[in-house]
């Protein structure tokens, strides 16, 4: 099943002595199918340190990618030759690392599946790496020497295999629509024909320090990549909801399991510094990072949060739903509000971002009173001639129980939607 939820890329770290680095390099630049270019260099200074070495495989990629690192960011300060006393910065680098990138459905040699990996596949995965390091150098170790540094989590819909009703593109449409968080802003570039910044067409990408939100069109972006892949046509109704993870969120994922479990301990006040400078000191377990409670967790967690728990309906038909409720007229007025200022917007986020004050807190309260009874505050226009679309969450538990699964209350929603359609 294309519909599922887990993740589908993820980066590993380890540590290396400056020997060991140089190695690694050498093995790599000695290997007959791998490409080894220099990254970050200083192009006013040709003869410094690069910030690293990205390794390319030339042909037969299995699935991973290299990456070694250099840290100039802990530096040794040294004493220039004695003209004039001055002193000079020297950005030698002390600490070094290896990174790998890791698709793990192309590393088992499962290049065609679209469906999120899930933990299940680990141990392969672990087995086709050391195989892979082991061609290359041993100081490359084994996978379980490596701590985790990034994940992309991921939940696919398939917007036919979950019976949603509606096309992947104006899926799209709806989630561009949706809320975009607290710290995060959505990604934009400047277009050389409106001259204005334009955002994705085909996607809904927000950024944040620690956290990279993207939901987008599979097909399409295979279609722009990868004109002859052949999964192209397979991904032509998938619809991916991601959540790239880095360190900073990993640490904090992984230190708050530890305090609820009793394990965390602090880090040694002598070691306080090189951490904070070297972010990949603190080792994180790769195996509870990619474990399913984790996965449904963070990739749920956000999908609640910018698109919510509601369903899709056009205006007319959310509002006649918020009347049936029978509210008090205050409650009524003020979620039909809500409703009209999001169309009207065409946007959550930028209906949310023309209140102030204490019309705001009330914005958000009638958002979180819609949520309540599972009606999402963007509608769907009248031109697509549709009338609902269930919430992709849903929808994929419907798919995966083979019956219709009801969240709390749900059942009111059922019957009003019923009712409407009989009218």
């Amino acid at each position: 099943m294309i519909s599922s939820i887990g993740f589908h890329t993820f980066e590993i770290v380890l540590r290396l002595t400056a020997d060991d680095a140089r190695e690694i390099y050498r093995m790599f630049k000695n290997h007959s199918d791998i490409r080894v270019r220099p990254v970050g260099k200083d192009k006013d200074n040709p003869n410094a340190y690069p910030k690293g070495y990205i390794v390319e495989y030339i042909k037969n990629n299995p699935g991973i990618k290299w990456y070694i690192r250099f840290d100039k960011r802990l530096a040794s300060i040294i004493q220039s030759p004695p003209q004039k006393g001055s002193w000079t910065l020297h950005l030698k680098p002390l600490v070094y690392s290896i990174r790998a990138i890791i698709n793990p459905h192309v590393l088992v040699g499962d290049t065609v599946n679209l469906s999120a990996a899930t933990f299940s596949c680990l141990e392969k995965v672990k087995i086709r790496f050391n195989e892979e390091a082991k061609k290359i150098s041993s100081d490359l170790k084994r996978f379980d020497d490596y701590s985790i540094s990034r994940v992309d989590y991921c939940f696919n819909i398939d917007t036919v295999e979950t019976r949603l009703g509606c096309f992947p593109e104006q899926l799209i449409n709806l989630i561009k629509r949706a809320d975009i968080p607290v710290h995060y802003t959505e990604w934009s570039k400047y277009d050389k024909i409106s001259h204005r910044q334009q955002t994705s067409k085909n996607a809904l990408y927000l950024k944040s320090n620690s956290v990279t939100i993207n939901y987008y069109w599979k097909s399409r972006e295979i279609e722009i990549k990868y004109p002859s892949h052949p999964n192209l046509k397979k991904a032509r109704n998938l619809v991916r909801f991601e959540v790239q993870c880095k360190y900073r969120k990993m640490y904090s994922i992984n230190k708050e399991a530890q305090l609820q479990s009793g394990e965390y301990r602090p880090i040694p006040q002598d070691e306080l510094l090189e951490t904070l400078l070297y972010k990949h000191r603190v080792t994180i377990s790769i195996d509870e990072m990619l474990s399913d409670t984790t996965s449904k967790m963070i990739s749920l967690n956000f999908f609640h949060r910018i698109i919510g728990r509601g369903h899709y309906l056009t205006l007319d038909c959310a509002k006649w739903m918020v009347l049936e409720h029978n509210f008090r007229q205050e409650k009524e007025s003020r979620l039909i509000y809500a409703l009209e200022q999001v169309n009207k917007c065409r946007s959550v986020a930028k209906a949310k971002a023309e209140q102030r004050g204490y019309d705001l807190d009330e914005f958000k309260r009638s958002l979180n009173d819609l949520e309540a009874i599972y009606i999402n505050p963007v509608t769907i226009p009248q031109r697509w001639g549709i009338t609902y679309i269930p919430n992709p969450l849903h929808a994929y538990y419907n798919t995966i129980y083979k019956e219709r699964f009801l969240f709390f209350n749900e059942w009111q929603f059922d019957e009003l939607l019923v009712k409407y359609n009989s009218l």
